[in-house]
């Protein structure tokens, strides 16, 4: 069976956007975004030993969008702690009043992922083009 090896580093980069869509609780414990941060950190070092093989893909720059995705996580956090003085409630099937900022929050984390996954790729892309 032959896997398209860009569709799993694309799959991989999605990390944090997927922790954060189905248990975003992981994210936000201490403990539990250490253990997560350990993982992003061994995608990003896979993603930089890809990009210096000779079958370079451009989509291995998917495995280096988890850690600075996780980064931008974190600066969303504190800034959403300190204007709201609690921790972020999971907004996905949550329809209660009263967490307009809550939806803020999510919206703005995923509005600035998606780029961050995509803009790795295309990094990559033209640096491999570049011949580096």
């Amino acid at each position: 069976m032959h896997y398209d090896k860009n569709l799993i580093y694309i799959f991989l980069g999605l990390t944090v956007i997927g922790i954060f869509t189905f248990k975003p609780d992981l994210l936000i414990g201490e403990k539990t975004f250490k253990i997560v941060a350990v993982v992003c950190a061994v995608e990003f070092l896979a993603g930089v030993v890809l990009h210096f093989t000779p079958e370079a893909h451009s989509a291995s720059g998917g495995l280096l969008a988890p850690l600075p995705t996780l980064g931008y996580f974190r600066v969303c956090l504190v800034q959403f702690r300190k204007l709201m003085h609690r921790e972020p409630v999971d907004v996905a099937y949550n329809w209660s009043s009263g967490l307009f900022m809550d939806r803020v929050f999510a919206f703005v984390f995923l509005g600035g992922a998606i780029p961050i996954l995509f803009g790795a790729m295309f990094v990559l892309e033209k640096l491999t083009n570049a011949g580096w």
